[in-house]
């Protein structure tokens, strides 16, 4: 397994900013928010990434990108949106089939 690096404190703001987000999700997925469909996610391109970090604060991975491109190295940024991690494939399967039922399109994936 490879070691992560992450600057100090980006896991606990990761935390609190991941929690927040998942909220905003939930109630979206409840009906609290816009009745309109999900818009389709773009496909990804094939092949391979290296990845550098994820981080919940995007100021941190603003600061990462700028510390790459003074090394003469291009990257870029993507957002994630997920809900906690389920303890059974069977919680995890009842809530992609809740999301799938409101019109939310979602992927299950194993960690």
């Amino acid at each position: 397994m490879m070691d992560r690096m992450h600057p100090p404190g980006v896991c606990k703001s990761m935390t609190r900013v991941l929690g927040a987000l998942l909220l905003a999700l939930a109630f979206a997925a409840c009906g609290g928010g816009s009745k309109k469909a999900a818009a389709k996610p773009t496909p990804l391109p094939n092949g391979y990434v290296v990845q550098f970090g994820v981080f919940s604060n995007p100021q941190n991975a603003q600061q990462l990108i700028e510390r790459l491109k003074q090394a003469g190295i291009e990257a870029q940024t993507e957002t994630r949106v997920q809900l906690p991690a389920f303890k059974t494939k069977a919680e995890a399967d009842a809530a992609l089939a809740k999301m799938k039922a409101k019109g939310i399109s979602a992927t299950l994936l194993a960690r």
